[in-house]
């Protein structure tokens, strides 16, 4: 086995890391996303977050969106916020639309507490999503408590 006393790779050159380079996908990628995260035999979570990402949901809140958070009616969903974000209502295309409502029906119906059913609406629209009692079965199909 060969040792060396010195870093190999300290004379490599490596291009810098862009720092917050973010862009917006265009829409052929759009397209792409959702026909691979489409469901086939069933709704699917790959489909759900692809669906809160594209409404504008972080990677950080993706993860917590509850049945309770969907607000079918109205078309939106209660991003809770995160760190660098805050608590918002996110509008809902009609693919995100479809997806959500199925793959809210789908962990609604195995959910594993069903004496707390989920509620689609809130009294008012303008109201903020119903505190900690809310607790359902996550979109992303973890059990929130």
């Amino acid at each position: 086995m060969l040792t060396c006393d010195t870093d190999p790779t300290r004379d490599i050159v490596l291009p810098s890391r862009p720092a917050g380079e973010v862009r917006a996908l265009v829409e052929g990628e759009v397209v792409e996303l959702r026909h691979r995260a489409s469901f086939i035999d069933r709704p699917r979570r790959h489909g759900a977050a692809a669906a809160l990402a594209l409404a504008g949901g972080h990677s950080a809140e993706i993860g917590h969106i509850r049945v309770c958070d969907l607000d079918l009616e109205g078309r939106r969903v209660w991003m809770h916020g995160a760190t660098k974000t805050d608590a918002r209502w996110c509008s809902l295309d009609d693919w995100s639309l479809n997806v959500l409502a199925h793959r809210a029906k789908f962990v609604s119906a195995r959910q594993l507490r069903p004496e707390l059913p989920p509620r689609p609406v809130w009294p008012s629209p303008t109201s903020p999503p119903p505190t900690p009692s809310c607790n359902r079965v996550s979109v992303s199909r973890c059990a929130t408590s």
